[in-house]
């Protein structure tokens, strides 16, 4: 997309992109060019954007999810639901907290790292309010190095945060 916009070349290709990942990077190309509500009431330079960017195999797809109709004919927002019904992966919160309890520090993995990991875990678990003490007990409990742990172990878990767990590591 050189027609003088910002954001370089956009591309979807649902085989080998995540469609959560491409949806941010769409949104931020239409604010780096200005395309707003206001401007773009009827949503058409979104939607042509959206389209310009797919793959032919994707287009294939989309356009078998929109048949009848014509992807030109189908306003942006519906097309968007589309494509988060479709090309997102629905998971399991029981699943993804599993794999949260399991989780533990890799040899190889610096606390930052760690932590990162955690968090992204974390995202579909829904633990709400909770958030902050399951992060800091599982970031606790799953620390590689025993004598960290251990010393962690002594701390007042009243008192200790999931950041300030990281912070004394």
């Amino acid at each position: 997309m050189s027609l003088g916009l910002f954001g370089g070349s956009l591309s979807f290709d649902h085989y080998s992109q995540d469609w959560e990942a491409f949806k941010v990077q769409l949104t931020q190309f239409c604010v780096a060019n200005s395309v707003t509500d206001e401007n773009d009431k009827n949503q058409l330079r979104r939607r042509a954007f959206l389209i310009t960017t797919l793959t032919e195999d994707t287009m294939r797809v989309v356009s078998s999810l929109v048949a009848p109709d014509s992807l030109d004919a189908v306003p942006y927002e519906r097309l968007v639901s589309l494509f988060d019904d479709h090309f997102v992966t629905k998971r399991s919160v029981f699943a993804e907290r599993y794999n949260l309890y399991r989780a533990e520090q890799r040899p190889w993995e610096d606390v930052a790292e760690w932590a990162a990991r955690l968090r992204t875990l974390a995202r579909i678990c829904k633990f709400q309010s909770e958030l902050n003490i399951m992060l800091r007990d599982r970031f606790i409990l799953g620390l590689h190095d025993v004598k960290e742990r251990e010393r962690l172990f002594t701390e007042d878990a009243g008192k200790v945060t999931f950041v300030a767990a990281m912070e004394l590591v």
